[in-house]
């Protein structure tokens, strides 16, 4: 059936405008001049709709399925089988559709969704209820199977809802102060006020921007991640979630607190375990926006190496006041490092092949351990950083006992490098000893 043929006189009945074509076959039943059910098939293909209360006309590609639809006492119910849907692109196969609508409650149960194709239909709304402008902002993407959705209310804006189902590769952008993701695959829960994730995902990001500069990836996590309402703020807990890739091994736990004033910071409880970390990648991790940017440039160009056998860090407060020189809150790392490299001083050689502990407090660093320097033996060497508070200027302190023969040494020297204030030890220098 050609959609134009009756179009004038549909059209005149309704302030809906409808352009396409419909093959459709269809058996009805009626009572007191009424439909008590439908079945049969139909294909729609290059729907437009436009109406008065669309901010523009909708566009539905193509929708082909056997359908069975029959009124209940209450409402009525729809069974959508082989069903093949595309929505403002390409069709997908949904597989099974069924509503059940009743006078207070609608239940929705989908093989298969589209979740690309769904963002690209809501795009089109252009922000027409609260879910969809919610929808819009967090431009979710990946698939959901064998979805399960029950609501009270009108769709557009429930007052309570559950829903269910499998995730795979989902992705989902930053919004607000929540986190994005990529990669995320598992079993989710979730209701108006609150929710669960079993988390089972490959290839995993998680995207921060006020906290990382980039994207944090992994090649595997697992793990589970709930939030709920805690009074009028979100609470978020994750639970033995697990991390690992070719960089190393961790186990964390969190704790999330987001108020509901945009004035107030989040509060975060973080604690990571660490495993066989390479620390040449340590740098992706750092919290870089929020370090001030002298101790972000000194972090980056300092810790240069090496393997953290094993460790730990600790993050305990709101995130507006890390690093915390106010004493509300604690971050905390400490590291047993094999074979790492630590650049302690711009321009100097940097101590290698060193075993080392690392203890980082705040802004305060602390490095211990032995290691080499050039050609020289380092023992109980003691790196540490001091930062004064009046000027923001960190002063790192070095000392311990380095063995080795004379030429090493001047060989150390003669190569340092950088700005004037590093080389003013030359005058100390004894007379038989030179440097360029």
């Amino acid at each position: 059936m050609d959609r134009k043929a009756p179009e004038r006189g549909l059209q005149a009945a309704s302030p809906w405008q409808l352009h396409g074509t419909v093959d459709a076959q269809l058996w009805t039943e009626w009572e007191a001049r009424r439909p008590e059910s439908v079945q049969g098939r139909f294909d729609v293909a290059g729907l437009r709709v436009a109406a008065p209360q669309l901010a523009q006309p909708l566009s539905l590609q193509r929708a082909r399925a056997n359908v069975n639809w029959e009124t209940r006492r209450d409402g009525w119910h729809l069974d959508l089988v082989n069903f093949d849907l595309g929505l403002s692109g390409p069709s997908w196969p949904v597989g099974r559709v069924r509503v059940v609508h009743g006078a207070q409650r609608t239940a929705v149960q989908i093989t298969s969704v589209n979740l690309d194709a769904v963002s690209g239909f809501v795009d089109d709304l252009k922000g027409q209820g609260e879910i969809t402008r919610l929808w819009a902002e967090l431009k979710p993407g990946g698939s959901i199977e064998h979805f399960r959705l029950r609501f009270t209310g009108p769709w557009s804006d429930p007052e309570e809802f559950l829903l269910a189902g499998n995730v795979e590769r989902l992705r989902i952008s930053p919004y607000r102060r929540f986190p994005g993701l990529q990669g995320v695959s598992g079993r989710v829960t979730a209701s108006h006020d609150g929710g669960e994730f079993e988390l089972a995902a490959n290839h995993f990001a998680l995207e921060l921007p006020r906290v990382f500069r980039a994207p944090l990836t992994v090649d595997e996590i697992s793990g589970r991640v709930a939030w709920s309402k805690d009074g009028e703020a979100w609470k978020v807990i994750g639970d033995a979630l697990r991390v690992s890739d070719d960089h190393g091994k961790a186990d964390a736990r969190l704790l999330l607190r987001i108020p509901p004033d945009r004035a107030s910071s989040p509060y975060l409880k973080l604690r990571v375990d660490l495993r066989d970390v390479r620390g040449g990648y340590a740098a992706r991790y750092y919290p870089a926006k929020q370090l001030p940017p002298r101790t972000l440039a000194w972090m980056e160009s300092s810790f240069l190496g090496g393997t953290i056998t094993s460790g730990h860090l600790i993050y305990d407060g709101t995130i507006d006041k890390f690093p915390f020189d106010d004493g509300t809150g604690r971050f905390e790392i400490r590291a047993q490092v094999r074979d790492g490299v630590y650049e302690y001083l711009s321009g100097w050689a940097p101590i290698h092949a060193a075993e080392v502990d690392v203890a980082v407090d705040g802004r305060a660093v602390l490095v211990t351990g032995n290691g080499k320097l050039g050609g020289l033996t380092l023992a109980r060497a003691v790196v540490q950083t001091e930062w004064e508070a009046a000027s923001d200027r960190t002063t790192v302190h070095v000392s311990g006992k380095i063995q080795g023969p004379i030429n090493a040494a001047e060989e150390i020297l003669r190569n340092v490098g950088g700005r004037a204030q590093y080389i003013d030890w030359k005058r100390h220098l004894p007379q038989r000893l030179h440097a360029p």
